[in-house]
């Protein structure tokens, strides 16, 4: 056993110590106090020569040193209780820090401007709830240890996906999303609203929320920026990324050209900034992809400088041997009587 990494976790209990040692000290001076005036007493009287070789005169010496042994004993008994107070413990090999743990919800635009054919993937025309799909397997993919939750919505939002860990599930279900699962308009602000409620389930844990959403004519009871402002108030950071054309047309050369845009961006830019969040805008895979991956590192808890080791506790031994010594000092007594 390394001495050196044995370590204390509580040594207030050492404190105990001083009084123990004081009382001794104390106790220690009356008895050489005592024992100088009964030698000096002893020298006034006559002792026979052979006294000291009687049975009864070794019966009597033993007698009077059982009880310094006794003391000494229990005296020794309470320094051991005193250090199992103070908990002492083997330290072995540090703990690896667990990951950042975060509640990420999903919010993903199902209305009919999903169908909107303004990327173009290798010259051919693809919708855009076809581009945020792909994009959204391989983001799932990248998060190990993160909770995920999905909220689609069209007319009304709906829970796709409830707070879990299986990312597994969490693809299969992003794959089944079709354009009006959830109705034909923009409700929003209420599926921002029902991503709140998703997140705050559980306060100990970091709370993201990102919208894919084109942003245009929202609908429903719940505003955008009222949804921003209640994203806000519960302490949690929303993400936009639109989804959508800068233009009604646009010649670019880029690899996935857009043709028009119905996407609101100005609109989405406001409830970002209105949640301490950003706003992106996914003019092409390269950029989509670029957006989330900024999202996930901007989101990332930096690992604290506290490192927890293994430790193996050892007040067992001090205390097994503390019942030693009084149960032995209970002998000696026993043996006196």
């Amino acid at each position: 056993m390394n001495v050196s990494h044995i370590v204390l976790a509580a040594p207030q209990w050492l404190w105990l110590g001083v009084p123990l040692v004081m009382l001794g000290v104390w106790r220690a001076a009356g008895a050489a106090h005592i024992n100088d005036r009964l030698q000096a007493e002893s020298a006034n009287h006559f002792v026979h020569p052979l006294a000291g070789r009687l049975p009864l005169a070794d019966l009597t010496a033993r007698r009077l040193h059982a009880p310094r042994l006794s003391s000494s004993v229990q005296w020794l008994a309470l320094a051991c209780l005193i250090l199992a107070l103070a908990q002492p413990q083997r330290v072995g090999q540090p703990l690896p820090q667990a990951p950042a743990s975060r509640d990420i919800v999903l919010v993903v635009d199902s209305s009919i401007s999903m169908a909107l054919r303004d990327y173009l993937v290798d010259g051919k025309p693809v919708t855009r709830m076809t581009l945020l799909k792909g994009i959204l397997g391989r983001f799932v993919a990248g998060l190990p240890g993160d909770r995920l939750s999905v909220v689609v919505y069209g007319d009304h939002p709906f829970v796709l996906v409830p707070p879990t860990k299986d990312h597994a599930l969490v693809t299969r279900m992003l794959a089944r999303i079709r354009i009006g699962i959830a109705g034909r308009t923009n409700a929003i602000g209420e599926a921002v609203a029902l991503a709140v409620k998703q997140a705050r389930s559980d306060p100990s844990r970091r709370k993201i929320i990102i919208l894919f959403s084109g942003g245009a004519r929202p609908t429903g009871d719940i505003g955008p920026q009222q949804a921003a402002k209640l994203v806000a108030e519960n302490g949690m950071h929303l993400y936009t990324i639109a989804i959508g054309a800068t233009g009604k047309y646009d010649n670019t050369n880029t690899p996935m050209q857009l043709l028009y845009d119905p996407a609101d961006r100005q609109r989405l830019r406001r409830m970002a900034e209105r949640a301490d969040g950003r706003f992106y805008w996914a003019g092409d895979t390269d950029t989509l992809a670029h957006a989330i991956a900024d999202i996930s590192r901007l989101e990332t808890k930096p690992p604290t400088n506290r490192v927890r080791y293994i430790t193996e506790p050892l007040y067992q031994w001090p205390l097994l041997l503390a019942m030693l010594l009084l149960t032995g000092s209970r002998m000696l007594r026993i043996g006196r009587g």
